[in-house]
């Protein structure tokens, strides 16, 4: 009885503090399951965007809330911009990607899997709209601002907390992600790259949104 009542602590502890950071081991790719996990339950729980309106005028069907996660956006998008982004230490802002979106070649790859996801026709003459939100959890006063954020969860949480104070990030991401004429269907693209940098003890947080309207 004594195993099996440690055992069920375990369980419940686990579950209700998630996955423990090991950041001599920081796992990229297990936070950034997680914060589309998080980012996806608080898109379910707002109820008003980022101007003020009442999410269920804008959204009738509760779907609508949810994005999809693309590989294209965090490989094309989200991964280079970090990479990018970490090299200026305590520096924040966007990179700029104009060049980028320039190139025509470069938006075939959404278009792909924007066409095999939402069963939307797209093509070069849509009108594609992105978003970027960007976020640095500083450690430079050591470990006790990490200890702060000791699961994969309470990093993500943070993070959106985090942007929802700022008002241009917070519009960004409680915006409206489909089209008025074909609002039936979810339209919406969502990568981000999740970096810990050793050197500084920083965590850098690059989101990506991409859609069609």
């Amino acid at each position: 009885m004594k195993k099996l009542t440690t055992v069920l602590l375990l369980c419940i502890g686990f579950i209700t503090y998630g996955q423990v950071i090991d950041y001599n081991n920081f796992d990229s790719e297990l936070a950034e399951k997680v914060l589309f996990e998080e980012f996806n339950k608080f898109r379910d729980t707002i109820t008003i965007d980022g101007v003020g309106n009442k999410i269920d005028d804008l959204y009738p069907d509760q779907k609508l809330r949810r994005l999809i996660w693309s590989d294209n956006v965090r490989d094309l998008l989200a991964y280079p911009n970090n990479e990018v982004w970490k090299h200026y230490k305590d520096s924040v802002f966007h990179v700029n990607c104009k060049k980028f979106w320039l190139n025509p070649d470069n938006l075939e790859p959404f278009m792909e899997e924007y066409r095999a996801k939402t069963n939307h026709r797209v093509n070069k003459l849509t009108n594609i709209i992105r978003s970027e939100n960007a976020f640095v959890l500083y450690g430079y006063k050591g470990d006790q601002i990490l200890k702060r954020y000791p699961t994969y969860q309470s990093l993500a949480k943070y993070a959106i907390r985090s942007w929802d104070r700022s008002p241009s990030h917070r519009k960004a991401q409680r915006q409206r992600f489909y089209s008025i004429r074909t609002y039936n269907e979810l339209q919406a693209l969502m990568g981000h790259s999740i970096i810990y940098n050793e050197n500084n003890n920083n965590v850098y947080i690059v989101m990506n949104f991409v859609f069609y309207r």
